[in-house]
């Protein structure tokens, strides 16, 4: 990809991904614009998420990874503080970041508040602006009319753009537009609800499952605007467009469960389900001129392949998401599947013995055994890559034509709507032919328990009511129980986070910093520089100069007391001419520090001959924090920051109201800290102004 000459905003393309929330493969059938969209680009009919609700499906979508690899696990709403930790410490280059590193300008709109980093709930993922639209029903058209002026103000700017749409509709509560209800068909209910054509015949059909499709044509619509006014704008030839489903929704009696330990029913939510109902999501890349039109990859595909996609189309494939350690996420390029006849074939390796006699199977000019058949589907390439997907007490590995599901807790009870909830049984495996039984309606492992321990006569004792024993199941179970252990992530260990100082470019004139940077912690170590040079000058102690553009990244104790003496151009640089944190904002003089609130924060005079030590210490010390690189500037500015590792002071809360007075009173602190604000009267805190807590959901219907 270049850049324009004299720019540094990129010329490539730019990039429309639009996620959809909680919309299931088989909805398309209640979207023309989108199904007609795929028929003029390319269609992924089997497109697997990376997790079972929206942040951890998220965050593989624009990790190139699952969840718990880049540290988040997938299991509790609300993060904990010690996740958060991880997570902004580990400095994943997720998407968003990437292409905002390369100089896209990256933005996000929608109603998704796991993209804001302030509520307890979320993570800052590397966006220069979020737009967070909240309000029921009306937020769709909201988001669309957003999304249209953001294309009009990118379309005379000639800088590549990279912008995510988040669609809430059809997430629950389902309250369509009666007008985009009235064309769902039965046919279309009785999909969703798991039927077959014969049992739809005189069966009941679920008004939830119509409203459902209403509100996934309602957000048919609202796309088709904004999609038509990017052809308008004359923006689709250079803009690559991807519309995705984060999950599905689970609408099938038959998968109607209790969930103990989590004290949820699975009919019309998602999060603790993992049948194809939730994993199966739709995928639909566009882009004329780059990419074949009426193209549809019928092998399976994961969300975490979105990203690296997106990067190699971009010419960016360097810029993949890479973990300290120098792990590269799970995700793959999907540019082999869309353009196969350019693609050389993989080398492969026979796969290790699994089981006694159990060898990778080899299909053969004789009639090979059915048992035979059911293993060679494993190494069977049109069956796609092995997609494994989190959830809450629950995990998936959707492999070579079949589903293994796992519980960390077996407990589970029959849901029978109205009729009460059955007895605690105990299911803490679940293994499903798909193509035998596409609606996952029939437990093989159930099936075999049921059979009885008389079903092997020439079993040895004890061995009959073992599947592993069983030689048609034994083999496919144990292959499946390999790859689950194989692809389950690991949650990655935790690093000290990077101080970084920066002399921001200036295309006006040449700037050079010089100067010290002396801390407590006399382990201190640089682990970069990029167009400068540093000199250690004993224990905790180095001398830097850096040019525009510059930046030293140093590992130090987050907790050591930070000393910088610098000059800018043979100038000293005061307290207010150093922008801090995330915001970028200077230590004015005079400001408290907090929990010192007598103690003035250190002067200079910019223009001394001699420059003096500006110090960071105590609390100052957590206002440096930031998830992501702060704008830098244009003008020379010099900026510290630390990368962040934790979002804040605020304690959590599941409560909206709570969340949102920690969040504003975590702003407040910061603002006064920074002497930006100051109490009402001496020793008090200002007000909390008044405003209404953001909308939350139920707690049965918030993921």
């Amino acid at each position: 990809m270049s850049t324009r000459p004299g720019s540094q905003w990129p010329a490539g393309p730019s990039v429309l991904l639009v996620l959809i929330d909680t919309l299931r493969a088989d909805a398309l059938s209640a979207m023309p614009r989108l199904s007609q969209y795929a028929q003029q680009g390319v269609g992924f009919s089997q497109a697997i998420t990376a997790a079972t609700w929206t942040r951890p499906s998220l965050l593989g979508l624009l990790g190139g990874d699952l969840a718990t690899a880049v540290g988040q696990s997938a299991e509790e709403m609300i993060p904990s503080e010690r996740e958060r930790k991880r997570f902004y410490a580990l400095d994943r280059r997720l998407l968003p970041r990437a292409l905002r590193d390369a100089g896209y300008m990256v933005a996000s709109i929608g109603n998704n508040f796991f993209l804001l980093g302030y509520p307890q709930i979320g993570l800052s993922l590397g966006f220069d602006e979020v737009a967070d639209v909240r309000h029921p029903v009306e937020d769709t058209p909201a988001i669309s009319r957003a999304a249209i002026s953001f294309l009009q103000e990118q379309a005379g700017r000639g800088r590549s753009f990279f912008l995510q749409l988040h669609y809430d509709a059809p997430h629950w509560p389902y309250t369509p537009p009666p007008e985009h209800q009235k064309g769902i068909t039965d046919a279309q209910v009785a999909q969703l609800m798991g039927l077959s054509e014969a049992e739809s015949k005189g069966a009941k059909l679920d008004g939830m499952a119509r409203a459902y499709l209403g509100e996934a044509a309602y957000a048919d619509a609202q796309l088709g605007r904004v999609l038509d006014e990017l052809d308008r704008l004359g923006l689709r030839e250079r803009t690559l467009v991807i519309v995705v489903g984060d999950h599905g929704e689970v609408f099938d009696p038959r998968h109607n469960h209790y969930v103990p330990s989590l004290k949820q029913p699975t009919l019309y939510h998602h999060g603790w389900s993992a049948y194809d109902e939730i994993l199966r999501v739709p995928l639909v890349m566009n882009m004329p001129k780059r990419l074949p039109q009426g193209v549809q990859v019928s092998a399976q595909v994961r969300l975490t392949d979105v990203a690296p996609t997106v990067l190699e189309l971009l010419g960016l494939g360097t810029w993949r998401a890479i973990l300290p350690s120098g792990q590269r996420g799970d995700g793959q390029s999907l540019l082999p599947l869309i353009f196969p006849q350019q693609a050389p074939r993989p080398q492969t390796t026979p796969r290790p013995s699994v089981g006694a006699g159990l060898q990778p199977a080899v299909l053969t000019a004789a009639a090979p055994s059915p048992d035979k058949l059911a293993l060679a589907r494993f190494d069977d390439e049109a069956q796609g890559r092995p997609a494994y997907a989190e959830g809450q007490n629950i995990r998936a590995l959707r492999y070579g034509g079949y589903l293994y599901l796992r519980r960390s807790d077996a407990r589970l009870q029959k849901a029978q709507g109205n009729d009460g909830i059955g007895p605690v049984l105990r299911v803490a495996e679940e293994l499903y032919d798909l193509q035998a039984d596409p609606f996952q309606h029939s437990d093989l492992l159930a099936a075999f328990a049921a059979a009885g321990k008389a079903r092997d006569a020439g079993s040895s004792p004890g061995s009959a009511g073992d599947p592993m024993a069983d030689p048609r199941l034994g083999p496919i179970l144990a292959r499946l129980r390999e790859e689950f252990a194989r692809h389950t992530p690991q949650t990655p260990e935790q690093g000290l986070p990077l101080v970084h100082l920066m002399l921001a470019p200036d295309a006006r004139a040449g700037h050079l910093l010089t100067g010290t940077l002396v801390s407590s912690d006399a382990g201190l170590a640089v682990q970069g520089v990029r167009n400068g040079e540093v000199v250690p000058r004993g224990p905790g102690r180095i001398e830097l100069k850096l040019r525009p553009g510059g930046v030293v990244d140093v590992l130090v104790d987050p907790a050591a007391r930070l000393e910088l003496t610098l000059a800018r151009d043979g100038l000293s640089v005061a307290p207010r001419e150093l922008l801090l944190g995330p915001f970028s904002l200077p230590l004015l003089s005079g400001s408290p520090q907090a929990g010192a609130a007598t103690t003035a924060a250190p002067t200079a005079t910019s223009g001394e001959a001699a420059p003096s030590p500006i110090v960071i210490e105590g609390p100052l010390l957590d206002r440096l924090s930031s998830a992501y690189i702060p704008v830098p500037g244009e003008r020379g500015e010099v900026l510290l920051w630390r990368d962040q590792t934790a979002p804040g002071v605020a304690a959590a809360s599941t409560s909206g109201a709570s969340a949102a007075k920690g969040s504003a009173s975590e702003v407040e602190t910061l603002m006064r800290d920074w002497g930006y604000a100051r109490p009402a009267t001496p020793g008090a805190s200002p007000a909390v102004p008044s405003s209404p807590a953001p909308a939350t959901r139920p707690a049965d219907g918030g993921i």
